[in-house]
């Protein structure tokens, strides 16, 4: 069963350029993840043999936080759940503008491929 809850695409609007969130340009260095979790490939989509990168735009805080994640390029919905749900279980030293950290939004892709 090829089927999944749809995420928002894209991210809640509200986020960007606004409030606390910046972009990742100079010269704000990009936040790093220091604990990651791989995804599950869901055994269904493995045998229908569907793979591919979902793109995720992850909204980090200042303490490295995920507070938000929204699906950029979209594969099917059980692979962009299963990248989601693993990247909010990732932990990041936030961005930062002159050595302070801020608020960001990061885009992360995540492979899904077949071995």
């Amino acid at each position: 069963d090829l089927t999944g809850a749809a995420i928002s695409q894209p991210p809640d609007p509200s986020l960007a350029g606004k409030g606390r969130w910046v972009r990742i340009e100079p010269p704000i260095q990009a936040p790093v993840a220091v604990s990651r979790v791989e995804p599950t490939y869901p055994e269904e989509y493995r045998r229908a043999r569907v793979s591919g990168l979902v793109i995720l735009e992850a909204a980090v805080s200042e303490t490295g936080a995920i507070e938000n994640i929204g699906v950029l390029k979209s594969v099917a919905p059980g692979l962009d759940m299963a990248a989601v749900a693993a990247v909010r279980q990732w932990k990041f030293t936030p961005a930062t503008r002159d050595g302070k950290p801020v608020a960001s939004l990061f885009n992360l892709t995540i492979n899904f491929k077949l071995k």
